[in-house]
């Protein structure tokens, strides 16, 4: 069996497991648990992913492999700002994730076949953070998130491959568990403002500790932990045009995000930048709005993963 990037990731250990166990061999048996074990920090950075909000709302498409295929989706279900004094706002987020990685691992032998193989991680997260201004430019923003989620495989056996059916459906493949998460992270902000322009330089460190619960099979359970380091540019600028009687203003954004921890590689990247364009409707310098409408368009790409982004969005 040869695997993709992403396979290498979570699909490597159970191509090497077809050629070295058994056929006979349960899924409880110790070489079973020992590959559930092995997968484990790879199941781990699959929930903290779904949830991180460093990873953009996209479809990705892996390059070394058509056959792959990752949707990703953050929706923010509530949140609301407090003054907690002159220098210090409070934060408090609610925000729902979805995380979905599609491969197709062929099946080489005397009888070919393929294992169309879903991972999926969904959930919830809720969390607290505050915005501490150290100067003029420069603003502290500490937080703490913590969440549910359910992890999942869906599998299907095709031709060949349905002897490895037996081996590893409820360890490998073919089942589920919830985990929970909890998530410190820290950032530093810089911003920059004139009549013409403005910019924006923001970093976020995030540690995240996972563990399983409700595990379909014992040898699914996992505790582990990963992490991200993201660091995102923007340049705002008023434009000409006058819409309603204010101007919007152009939007240029940048951002790198990699991600930390013995997980990093799960999804076939080791990080992954974004470079894009928009608009922002009223522009700062021609109303003194809380609310301003939000539109861009970004590419990402990485090592061997490219993606295409579309935003829209409220900012305050």
């Amino acid at each position: 069996m040869r695997s993709s990037r992403i396979a290498a990731a979570l699909g490597t250990t159970a191509a090497l497991a077809l050629g070295a166990l058994p056929l006979s061999a349960p899924a409880q048996t110790p070489g079973a648990a020992e590959i559930g074990q092995r997968l484990g920090p790879s199941y781990a950075q699959l929930v903290n992913l779904s949830a991180s909000p460093d990873l953009t709302t996209a479809r990705y498409h892996v390059r070394s492999d058509p056959g792959v295929r990752l949707d990703v989706t953050r929706l923010p279900v509530a949140g609301k700002t407090y003054d907690w004094n002159e220098r210090t706002l409070l934060e408090t987020r609610l925000v729902a994730g979805y995380l979905r990685l599609a491969s197709e691992i062929p099946v080489n032998g005397a009888s070919p076949g393929r294992l169309d193989t879903r991972w999926v991680a969904y959930g919830l997260t809720a969390g607290v953070g505050a915005r501490i201004t150290l100067d003029d430019r420069f603003t502290l923003v500490p937080g703490f998130d913590a969440g549910v989620a359910q992890l999942e495989n869906r599998t299907d056996y095709l031709g060949g491959a349905a002897f490895a059916q037996p081996l590893f459906d409820g360890t490998v493949f073919n089942w589920r568990s919830h985990a929970w998460l909890a998530t410190p992270s820290a950032g530093l902000e810089w911003a920059d403002e004139t009549d013409v322009r403005r910019i924006e330089i923001r970093t976020r460190l995030a540690w995240s500790r996972v563990a399983s619960f409700g595990e379909s099979d014992p040898a699914l359970r996992f505790r582990k932990s990963g992490g991200t380091f993201s660091v995102r540019g923007e340049l705002t600028s008023p434009t000409n045009w006058a819409w309603f009687g204010r101007s919007p203003a152009w939007v240029l954004l940048a951002g790198h995000t990699a991600f930390l921890g013995p997980g990093r590689d799960v999804l076939g990247f080791p990080w992954i930048s974004e470079v894009g364009a928009g608009l922002e409707w009223p522009s700062r310098a021609s109303s003194d709005a809380p609310a301003r409408l939000r539109v861009t368009l970004s590419g990402l790409f990485g090592p061997d993963v490219r993606g295409l982004t579309a935003g829209v969005g409220i900012e305050y």
